[in-house]
């Protein structure tokens, strides 16, 4: 045994540590956000506010906190992103890295944002 794997495992090419590293990039339905719908933000009264990412992150979970902290307004409810579940990056294969086409995902992206032009 050398360092806890059998004589001559570092030379398996199916070994699970001999296997390159997933590569991740950020997802082109989501733009790395996670979620599928733009940031919303929900006033004591029940109205909608169209809100920044980051603004929306630093807002209370729940109505119950925002009423405790003394705030006006509290975080909507987003659907995460299918494509990623939510964690903004999708793994691709390295192989498939020779493909990937950077601009082509931004632009699909902001095409679905914004709408074409």
């Amino acid at each position: 045994m050398c360092g806890g794997y059998p004589l001559g495992a570092q030379y398996d090419p199916r070994a699970p540590y001999n296997q390159p590293d997933p590569v991740e990039v950020e997802c082109p339905d989501c733009g790395g956000t996670g979620y599928a719908e733009e940031p919303y933000a929900l006033d004591l009264d029940g109205r909608e506010v169209k809100v920044t990412e980051a603004a929306w992150l630093c807002l209370p979970d729940t109505e119950a906190q925002a009423r405790a902290q003394g705030k006006r307004y509290y975080k909507a409810p987003r659907e995460e992103c299918e494509t990623c579940d939510g964690t903004g990056r999708i793994e691709v294969e390295p192989a498939d890295l020779d493909d990937f086409d950077e601009l082509e995902v931004e632009e699909r992206y902001y095409v679905s944002k914004y709408g074409s032009n």
